[in-house]
Protein backbone atom coordinates (compact mmCIF):
# COMPACT_ATOMS: atom_id res chain seq x y z
CA UNK A 1 0.00 0.00 0.00
CA UNK A 2 2.75 2.65 1.05
CA UNK A 3 4.40 1.80 -2.77
CA UNK A 4 1.02 2.27 -4.46
CA UNK A 5 -1.26 4.10 -2.57
CA UNK A 6 0.30 7.13 -0.39
CA UNK A 7 0.74 10.08 -2.41
CA UNK A 8 4.54 11.03 -2.80
CA UNK A 9 4.04 14.69 -4.45
CA UNK A 10 6.61 13.40 -6.72
CA UNK A 11 4.18 14.11 -9.77
CA UNK A 12 5.33 12.72 -13.33
CA UNK A 13 3.15 14.84 -15.31
CA UNK A 14 0.52 17.59 -14.87
CA UNK A 15 -2.14 16.70 -12.39
CA UNK A 16 -5.56 18.55 -12.34
CA UNK A 17 -7.32 17.09 -8.90
CA UNK A 18 -11.20 18.55 -8.66
CA UNK A 19 -13.07 17.12 -5.52
CA UNK A 20 -16.36 18.58 -3.44
CA UNK A 21 -15.85 20.40 -0.83
CA UNK A 22 -18.11 18.34 1.58
CA UNK A 23 -16.92 14.99 0.96
CA UNK A 24 -18.15 12.36 3.22
CA UNK A 25 -15.69 9.58 1.62
CA UNK A 26 -12.48 11.40 1.39
CA UNK A 27 -12.63 14.72 3.28
CA UNK A 28 -11.81 17.70 1.21
CA UNK A 29 -8.96 18.36 3.69
CA UNK A 30 -6.73 15.89 2.29
CA UNK A 31 -6.30 18.07 -0.62
CA UNK A 32 -3.72 20.29 1.79
CA UNK A 33 -1.32 17.10 2.59
CA UNK A 34 -1.42 16.59 -1.42
CA UNK A 35 -0.34 19.59 -2.44
CA UNK A 36 1.79 19.96 0.50
CA UNK A 37 3.49 16.70 -0.49
CA UNK A 38 4.07 18.03 -4.02
CA UNK A 39 5.71 21.30 -2.54
CA UNK A 40 8.00 19.10 -0.73
CA UNK A 41 8.67 17.36 -3.52
CA UNK A 42 9.50 20.51 -5.84
CA UNK A 43 6.63 19.46 -8.60
CA UNK A 44 4.30 22.68 -8.15
CA UNK A 45 4.58 23.44 -11.81
CA UNK A 46 2.72 20.17 -12.50
CA UNK A 47 -0.09 20.79 -9.99
CA UNK A 48 -3.30 22.65 -10.71
CA UNK A 49 -6.35 22.31 -8.01
CA UNK A 50 -10.17 22.82 -8.19
CA UNK A 51 -12.85 22.23 -6.20
CA UNK A 52 -16.68 22.08 -6.88
CA UNK A 53 -19.23 23.21 -4.23
CA UNK A 54 -21.59 20.08 -4.34
CA UNK A 55 -21.56 17.40 -1.24
CA UNK A 56 -20.41 13.53 -2.10
CA UNK A 57 -17.73 11.69 -3.45
CA UNK A 58 -16.87 12.40 -7.02
CA UNK A 59 -20.49 13.97 -7.19
CA UNK A 60 -19.59 16.14 -10.82
CA UNK A 61 -21.52 16.84 -13.47
CA UNK A 62 -20.78 16.35 -16.98
CA UNK A 63 -19.53 19.68 -17.71
CA UNK A 64 -17.65 19.92 -14.70
CA UNK A 65 -15.64 16.46 -16.14
CA UNK A 66 -15.27 17.53 -19.86
CA UNK A 67 -13.91 20.92 -18.36
CA UNK A 68 -11.48 19.62 -16.00
CA UNK A 69 -10.19 17.57 -18.93
CA UNK A 70 -10.02 19.76 -21.60
CA UNK A 71 -7.69 21.96 -19.22
CA UNK A 72 -5.68 18.94 -18.78
CA UNK A 73 -5.60 18.27 -22.29
CA UNK A 74 -4.23 22.23 -22.82
CA UNK A 75 -1.44 21.60 -20.69
CA UNK A 76 -0.23 18.47 -22.15
CA UNK A 77 -0.12 20.17 -25.72
CA UNK A 78 0.65 23.57 -24.93
CA UNK A 79 3.20 23.16 -21.84
CA UNK A 80 1.51 25.84 -19.98
CA UNK A 81 -1.52 25.77 -18.06
CA UNK A 82 -4.79 27.16 -19.26
CA UNK A 83 -6.71 29.08 -16.39
CA UNK A 84 -7.70 26.71 -13.67
CA UNK A 85 -9.38 29.25 -11.17
CA UNK A 86 -13.09 28.59 -10.72
CA UNK A 87 -14.41 31.55 -12.66
CA UNK A 88 -12.32 29.96 -15.64
CA UNK A 89 -13.41 26.38 -15.39
CA UNK A 90 -17.15 27.67 -14.78
CA UNK A 91 -17.05 29.21 -18.13
CA UNK A 92 -15.33 26.79 -19.99
CA UNK A 93 -17.95 24.25 -18.56
CA UNK A 94 -20.56 26.73 -19.74
CA UNK A 95 -19.35 27.07 -23.13
CA UNK A 96 -20.11 23.10 -23.22
CA UNK A 97 -23.68 23.71 -23.09
CA UNK A 98 -24.05 20.40 -21.57
CA UNK A 99 -25.34 21.06 -17.61
CA UNK A 100 -24.53 23.21 -14.90
CA UNK A 101 -21.13 23.87 -12.95
CA UNK A 102 -20.38 24.78 -9.45
CA UNK A 103 -16.48 24.99 -9.96
CA UNK A 104 -16.11 27.24 -6.69
CA UNK A 105 -13.25 29.52 -4.79
CA UNK A 106 -12.05 27.35 -2.06
CA UNK A 107 -8.92 26.78 0.79
CA UNK A 108 -9.38 23.56 2.60
CA UNK A 109 -8.61 23.58 5.91
CA UNK A 110 -5.50 21.95 7.73
CA UNK A 111 -6.04 18.12 7.91
CA UNK A 112 -6.40 16.63 11.40
CA UNK A 113 -5.40 13.41 12.07
CA UNK A 114 -6.09 11.97 15.49
CA UNK A 115 -4.04 9.41 17.14
CA UNK A 116 -5.06 6.40 17.23
CA UNK A 117 -5.88 4.74 20.65
CA UNK A 118 -4.59 1.08 22.32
Amino acid sequence: MTRTSEPTGRLAVPTLTVHTVSDQLVPVEHQNEYARAVRAAGRTNLLRQSYVHRTGHCNFTASEYVASLQALEKRVETGRWPGTSAAALNRAAASLSLDASAFVRYRPSRLVVQPSRP
